[in-house]
Order: structure tokens, then sequence, then C-alpha cells
């Protein structure tokens, strides 16, 4: 390892000049350790110290080498305030209550697997380094600073994947750069190489906001973790988030807050988009409806994605004076709907099955399946730009525009929205009111 020109190595001297280095100290959680078989120059070895092991160094030599033990030896065990990675309690698929991960599989990963994200070059001087997909240098990562993790996000899930580090040939590629049989940018991961391409564009809500990639799913941390703590290995949650969004929803219980806590904790900050706003009507209202059950009863419906018509009028389905609408639909015979409620209703059962999560997975719709929370080219309230939303500015100024392409009635069914059934193909270019509510 070339001890004299690696001045990261804990030689004894503060590395000061280099503010990506943490200094550590092997003493406090590893008493035991000593010198032994200290025969004279270039001689001795560590002991108990998994991370050295007990090979033989040449430390003051140019021909001095480390072989690194296999990954396991360090990170299937606490030391200090480093957490349990690998093994039965880590991160990966052995951990019993991880649900998602970077690695696919029930395994954890192997060491090559590792480094495809981890610059192992300074990996024993205290400080987390990981490699940028793209270019191969390292990124310094700092817990109190979550963003300094986004371009190592966005250097592999971007149009070209990890172009710079894969599991040894044959297997690993840029876009399947751990070999396990999953490849972005095909189901379940279909969106794995265009994230960086969202966040970049022009209409990007969280970002603007100052989210980040990874956090404690809080304002101006990021939306991924771990039980609300930054941990870019696995998650009990989907999606490796830091907190809970059930993906999909497939049972028929009512509405529980705890399928939808990653969003509706954080929006609770920005009270134009909080569950009250969302999901809230008056009880006894025009929106109170036997399908549309909610916990939140506000003083009048306050979300813009709603429906209102006046059935069975002398000009309907056709009048201009703004009290029937053409575009506006009858569900079940109710006039009022409150469609974010309709959408992720429980009672109704054609819409129990109404979403294919990430291509794969059938259940009730949930807030992504019309939000792209990554970023938008100009649509209505960062939904995707797939449906084709537009504000009217026509005869009705307060209509939102067609929901789809009408020459295309099944572009709902595809990436990035996923319906499972063909809904709005009965009705194309199906647009919603917009205001007043008429509560």
């Amino acid at each position: 390892m070339d001890y004299t020109n690696n001045n990261t190595h804990m030689n004894g001297t503060s590395d000061v000049w280099n503010p990506d280095v943490s200094l550590i100290g092997f003493d406090a959680t590893n008493p035991n350790g000593r010198w032994i078989n200290d025969t004279g120059p270039q001689t001795g070895s560590c002991t108990s110290l998994g991370c050295h092991t007990t090979d033989p160094l040449d430390w003051y030599g140019p021909g001095g080498t480390l072989t690194l033990p296999a990954c396991t030896d360090c990170h299937e065990n606490t030391v200090g305030i480093r957490r349990v990675v690998l093994g039965v309690n880590g991160d990966f698929g052995l951990g019993a209550t991880t649900v998602s991960h970077h690695v696919a599989g029930p395994a954890d990963p192997t060491d090559a697997q590792c480094q495809v994200c981890h610059a192992m070059s300074e990996h024993m001087a205290g400080t987390v380094r990981l490699r940028n997909a793209d270019t191969d240098s390292a990124i310094a990562y700092s817990p109190s600073v979550p963003s300094n993790l986004e371009p190592f996000c966005l250097s592999c899930h971007d149009a070209l994947g990890a172009t710079a580090g894969t599991v040894p040939a044959p297997g690993g590629s840029a876009k399947s750069p751990f070999a396990d049989g999953r490849t972005l940018g095909t189901v379940p991961n279909v969106a794995g190489d265009k994230i960086a391409g969202y966040w970049n564009n022009t209409y990007t809500v969280h970002k603007d906001n100052s989210l980040t990639c990874a956090g404690s799913g809080e304002p101006g941390t990021g939306c991924h973790g771990n039980g609300g703590t930054i941990n870019m290995h696995g998650s009990a949650s989907k999606g490796l988030l830091a907190k809970n969004m059930t993906f999909p929803i497939s049972s028929g219980s009512s509405y529980d807050y705890n399928d939808f806590r990653l969003c509706f904790d954080c929006h609770d900050n920005y009270p134009a988009v909080t569950k009250e706003v969302v999901l809230g009507y008056r009880v006894g209202g025009n929106y109170d409806v036997s399908w549309a059950p909610t916990p939140y009863d506000t003083p009048d419906i306050q979300s813009l994605f709603r429906d209102r018509y006046i059935a069975n009028s002398a000009n309907y389905p056709i009048d201009w004076s703004g009290v029937d609408q053409l575009y506006n639909d009858n569900f079940w015979g109710d006039a009022y709907t409150p469609l974010h409620n309709y959408h992720m209703s429980p009672t109704d059962g054609w819409m129990q099955y109404n979403w294919n999560y990430r291509g794969n997975e059938t259940g009730r719709a949930s807030c992504t399946t019309c939000h792209n929370v990554h970023g938008t080219g100009g649509t209505v309230r960062s939904t995707y730009d797939e449906f084709g939303i537009t504000a009217f500015t026509g005869v009705e100024p307060d209509e939102y525009k067609k929901l789809e392409p009408e020459d295309n009635y099944h572009a709902l069914d595809a990436y990035p929205i996923y319906c499972a059934l063909p809904c709005h193909s009965i009705a194309p270019g199906t647009s919603y009111w917009h205001t007043p509510s008429d509560e």
C-alpha cells in the first residue's frame, strides 16, 4: 500500500489539510488491538483489528501491499458508531425488516457488488467515499449535508447508467451494474435511468423546495432512506423510502394514514398540499359520498381535483352557462365527486385494482400513480407529462383540458402511469372541474 505515499492513512499525522477525511481512532472500540511480530524493518502486524486482519505489512517499503478482507469481516458487526450493514441484522437481503434494497435478491451483496458504489482507495480513513458512476471520481459523504449525495445518486440514475464501474464481466453492464437480475429502464425499475432527467427538468417542485435525494423525509433533506434515517443500502419501505408509502395498496380496508406517511408528513409543512386539502371535505356536504371515506372533516372541500355537475337538467349534457358541463362524469349517481378520494377508494371494488405499481404489482392508486415527484416538463401540479393535462384557456376558463391524448386511448396503461384498467378509454379526452366547488 506504499505507506509513505498514502497521506490519508492513519500514520500519526492529522490530515487537517483534507476536509474530506474524518479522523478516527481505533483504541476506543478496540482496546485489545496491539502490534505483534515486529522483528525488524518491514515486519510486524496488527492483532484484533478486523480491517487489517493479521496480514504482515511492508509498512515503509514501496512493495507494501494490503489485501482487503471480505466486507463481511468488518460489516457484520457494530463497531463504534458504524451500524451493522451485512448479515441477518444488516441492511440488505438477509435483514428481516428490509423490503427493498439496491442489490436485488434474498442474499447480501458480494464484495464486487459493494465496490460498484464504494470507492476503496481511502476506505478505512473514516469517511464514506462513493464512486461517481459517470467519471469514477470519489464523492465524500457527510451525514450532516445530505445534498452531497445527490451527484452520486444521479450519476447512476441517468440515461447512461453506471458507465464507470460495474460488477466485472461477465454479467455487469452500465444498465445492470450489480448483475443482480435488475436492469435500469426495465420492469420493475423502469424509471431507474430517467430520474436524473426528471430532476433536471423544467418544473421540479421538490427540488425547488430544497429537497434532495437522501434524507429523513423531512423538509430540507430527502425522501430516500430508512425509518427516518439516511441509508441507501435498504429500507423497510418500498422504493428505499425514508418513511412509509404503501406500494401498492391491495387491501379493501378504509383509508389508513400510515399508507401515505412520506407524502403527508412532509406536506403538513406546506399548507396548500396538506392531507386535509387533498382528502378533506365537509361532513354532509355535496362531496361527502359513501365510497370516498376520509378522516379529515373540513369546512369545505379544498382540493381542485374534483368533479361537479347538476344531473337531469333540461340542457344536460351541454350547457355552456357554467351549470352543466359536457366534461363532467356521473360516478354511480353522485353529482359531486372528490376525485382524489375516488381514485383511492377502498369501498369501490372497481378502483381497488386500478394501478400496476412499477408495471408488475396491482392494487389501489396512490400519490405517485399520477404525480411525478422528481420533475416534469410543465404539466399541471406535477402530474406526468404523459397525461397531457394543460390549463384550458378557451370557453371554460375554470376547466383543466384533456386528461390524455385523444388519439391514444391507452396512453395511461403504459409507463410511467401504469393504470391497470383502461378507464379513460371509455371517455377519451376527459376533463375535470377546477373551480368553484359548489359546496
